[in-house]
């Protein structure tokens, strides 16, 4: 590991509760209050982290199969999740994580973690849910479509601030319930009257999307210009912004570190979240499966021809 990653990994150990400018404790939901300056420190955290999970892409990384060798986790998600919640915790005290890894080598000892009941419930009424590397497949192969999201989620209503980093391309996405998104700065709006037809659709194909869903995909082939597969929900997300995919579709369901922040980008930019039926977001449950479109119709369209019953 680099010396200088090595030092960010482990200095991040002792993590102190931030203060308010007359010396008290500042809890989290007072730090939110603040949104411009919430946005500007969450994503200098996730671009630390993100640069450092960068320096090791190009290294000899060293990989562990967590379900298969479909499911891995590597060096790079292990320091990008320490390094992003140690920063993320200060600037948010006593705000409990939602993070993907729970490897001692990614957890900080005396952060709290968001409490997940039996059925899969998320028990905290507010969260921080925390992507290190969306896209490990894409990063352990040295490719550039993979990111890493934060995002605050209100358990009852839904994310409020979210970012995300791709450091491959150097893209940042910034979002915050009623300010809208800005991508590298620029804020987007989505373009309007787009028809499903008329649009690529992204959608996740791997080995554990279920064959009738898979059965279900080419539909969506026949009904659009085509469907691509970046296996990255970030890398979906930014295309979506940007106006290259006109939606995106998760066929096997992920957790809610995948979808938080970029649902809350793309509503944000005028566009549509919804789930496999079409019905509202729910984040009280760890796990999701998610349409993101550039506007409700394409969403619906997307429902309606994949047909999926819950």
């Amino acid at each position: 590991m680099h010396a200088a990653i090595r030092c960010a990994f482990f200095a991040l150990n002792d993590v102190m509760a931030s203060t308010d400018e007359k010396g008290g404790v500042q809890t989290w939901q007072g730090s939110l209050r603040d949104t411009p300056r919430v946005l500007e420190e969450m994503s200098s955290a996730v671009r630390k982290a993100g640069s450092a999970a960068l320096a090791l892409q190009r290294t000899e990384l060293s990989r562990t199969e967590k379900a298969g060798h479909h499911d891995i986790v590597t060096e790079g998600d292990l320091v990008s999740q320490r390094i992003a919640m140690g920063s993320l915790a200060k600037m948010l005290p006593g705000l409990p994580f939602a993070a993907e890894e729970s490897d001692e080598q990614a957890v900080i000892p005396g952060i709290p973690q968001a409490r997940i009941n039996p059925q899969g419930l998320v028990e905290a009424e507010a969260y921080l849910a925390l992507d290190p590397i969306d896209g490990t497949t894409n990063f352990a192969c040295g490719g550039p479509d993979w990111g890493v999201a934060a995002a605050v989620v209100q358990r009852d209503t839904g994310p409020t601030h979210g970012v995300i980093y791709l450091p491959g391309k150097d893209l940042v996405v910034e979002a915050a319930r009623g300010h809208g998104c800005r991508v590298n700065g620029e804020l987007i709006q989505l373009k309007k009257g787009q028809v499903l037809k008329e649009c690529l659709v992204a959608a996740e194909i791997g080995k554990f999307v279920p064959d009738d869903r898979l059965q279900r995909l080419l539909g969506l082939v026949h009904h659009s210009m085509g469907v691509r597969n970046l296996f990255s929900s970030t890398g979906n997300t930014a295309d979506v912004l940007s106006g290259v995919h006109g939606a995106w579709v998760h066929l096997k369901g992920g957790s809610v570190w995948d979808f938080a922040a970029g649902s809350l980008a793309v509503e944000e930019a005028g566009g549509f979240a919804c789930d496999l039926q079409g019905k509202p977001l729910k984040w009280d449950k760890l796990h999701m499966e998610v349409v993101l479109a550039a506007n409700e119709e394409i969403a619906k369209d997307v429902v309606n021809v994949l047909n999926i019953k819950a």
